[in-house]
């Protein structure tokens, strides 16, 4: 199984820079930050970004739509630095912490957002490159070899056309 951290180009390409993926800022203050790592081998859909339709309602990106965007982009992490879900989510204190609705914020992340909790895998600290086992980006058909040469397909969508896709 391999494992990876999903990003944009851009992005990647300031991690590949620092030699580091930093810790995520946590959706709240009583747990502790995490970097994401996912087993999904094609997106994991939590790292999709998103965006405002023209309605002004906000929705997360489809991965065609943000590759055509911004590009989609992954680091293969080394598992020996990752732990699983089911004990990161105690250990970061994702169980501990009811929401307003009584539910833990871990419940409510499993249960609210896309993808898969049993491909979901993290750290608690920044993972260096010498965790970092490849650089992928995705061309619109396959993850290929990551080169400083990279442009985003299509020339990258205007937010506009973004804007046109959702309405």
């Amino acid at each position: 199984m391999k494992y990876y951290h999903y990003t944009v180009p851009a992005y990647l390409k300031r991690i590949i820079e620092d030699g580091k993926i930093l810790l995520s800022n946590p959706s709240s203050k009583y747990v502790k930050p995490i970097v994401w790592v996912s087993s999904n081998p094609l997106i994991e859909l939590t790292s999709l970004k998103g965006s405002f339709d023209i309605t002004g309602e906000y929705r997360s990106l489809t991965f065609e739509e943000q590759n055509g965007m911004v590009g989609c982009a992954r680091i293969e992490i080394d598992p020996k630095v990752l732990i699983k879900w089911s004990v990161l989510k105690h250990k970061a204190g994702y169980k501990k912490i009811e929401s307003k609705t009584g539910v833990s914020i871990s419940d409510e992340l499993e249960a609210d957002i896309e993808g898969n909790p049993n491909e979901w895998f993290g750290s608690l600290y920044p993972i260096t490159e010498k965790h970092f086992l490849n650089f992928e980006v995705y061309n619109g058909k396959e993850w290929v070899e990551f080169t400083d040469d990279y442009v985003v397909p299509n020339g990258g969508m205007a937010q506009r056309d973004f804007e046109e896709l959702a309405a």
